[in-house]
């Protein structure tokens, strides 16, 4: 497990708090980036999609087809679409489903992370937390 996922898994089952969950993972993911910062990228582009469409599922080739648009970034990870620190598997945060239909991919965000999500990643929410 990434050690900022069990750190913030940790926080969240102390005092239930979303934003602060969500804050957590996403300074992690910012600190840990590679160049590309695909997950940041698809992060984004993925709530985007999201509040455009006001769909439960985000599609895999969308996220790809606006990551070559609007960054000019080839990415061919088709697991998990550049979203996996926020997918629901046993190591990650749990924050985003992950639903294969034969050769799509879909996303869709649980509904008590979406606001969370949607203000921190947006940079709406400044958090209480000291820094680690």
């Amino acid at each position: 497990m990434l050690n900022y996922v069990q750190r913030a898994k940790q926080a969240f089952h102390k005092n239930n708090d979303k934003e602060e969950y969500i804050t957590l993972v996403w300074d992690g993911i910012k600190r840990n980036a590679r160049k590309s910062h695909i997950v940041e990228r698809a992060t984004d582009i993925f709530l985007e999609l999201y509040e455009l469409q006001r769909h439960p599922r985000i599609s895999g080739t969308e996220i790809f087809k606006l990551l070559r648009l609007k960054y000019n970034l080839a990415y061919s990870n088709r697991n998990s679409h550049g979203l996996w620190p926020w997918l629901e598997k046993k190591d990650n945060a749990a924050v985003i489903k992950q639903e294969k239909d034969g050769v799509e991919t879909w996303y869709s965000v649980f509904d008590k992370f979406y606001p969370a999500l949607r203000d921190v990643v947006k940079g709406k929410y400044k958090s209480k937390l000291n820094r680690i």
